[in-house]
């Protein structure tokens, strides 16, 4: 169970329930690749198949410093309100994941993460889009992928259901090495996602999927009278 301290809507809940995978101690492309495969598996096994997987690259602490200060650059020319405005000085790529029309118009010609990823980062991305290939797995890339919290380095990507309107994401996650040691814990790269039970249901809805639920009860037992009671009670 989680909490959102925000106004409910349809799909995003004040209390709202999540599904995790995490792997954490080794920082290599084909744990990206197994993870994102363990979700989409997660998906397939309950009947959906209108949903899209999304794929980006947030660099590491070496390139995404300096694209964070090229796009900060980009971002104060534009015409943006004051929230927006105050938001690039703290997480400037989450402007980038802005919904309004106003704003998506003035970022056609933004910079991207994707290409201003170091050499190692690049090949790290390249590397989890030609394994999720060979496995057969569908996706799409998408380099204003950004994901809502700012830890996420490298392989970031979400899960979108066509049916469910504004609150399309029904799971996602991605890459977050350095995040242990910035809590106070051990240097430990790690991976994990999130997949969203309630949108889940939600999408399971609009595609007009009916899972079968197990009976709650085996054996009910009724006794006939109160001298029963006990020796039901017993058998129980």
């Amino acid at each position: 169970s989680y909490f959102r301290y925000e106004k409910p809507q349809k799909g995003r809940y004040r209390h709202f329930s999540q599904v995790g995978g995490e792997a954490i101690g080794a920082e290599d492309p084909a744990l990206d690749t197994e993870l994102i495969i363990l979700a989409d598996d997660a998906f397939k096994n309950l009947g959906l198949s209108d949903y899209r997987i999304l794929l980006n690259s947030l660099g590491d602490k070496e390139c995404r410093p300096v694209y964070r200060a090229r796009l900060q650059e980009f971002l104060r020319g534009l015409d943006l309100d004051a929230e927006t405005r105050a938001r690039i000085e703290i997480n400037p790529l989450r402007v980038l994941d802005d919904k309004r029309d106003a704003v998506q118009k003035q970022l056609v010609d933004a910079p991207l993460m994707v290409d201003n990823l170091c050499e190692a980062c690049k090949a790290y991305h390249e590397e989890v889009r030609t394994l999720l290939t060979a496995a057969g797995v569908a996706y799409a890339d998408d380099p204003k992928l950004v994901r809502g919290l700012d830890y996420y380095t490298r392989t970031t990507f979400e899960f979108l259901h066509d049916g469910l309107g504004a609150q399309s994401a029904v799971g996602g996650g991605g890459r977050y090495d350095g995040l242990a040691e910035e809590i106070g814990g051990p240097a430990l790269p790690g991976i994990g996602w999130a997949l969203g039970v309630d949108r889940t249901v939600l999408a399971l809805e609009a595609e007009g999927i009916e899972l079968p639920v197990a009976s709650t009860c085996d054996v009910f037992f009724v006794p006939l009278g109160d001298a029963l009671e006990r020796r039901g009670l017993i058998l129980a």
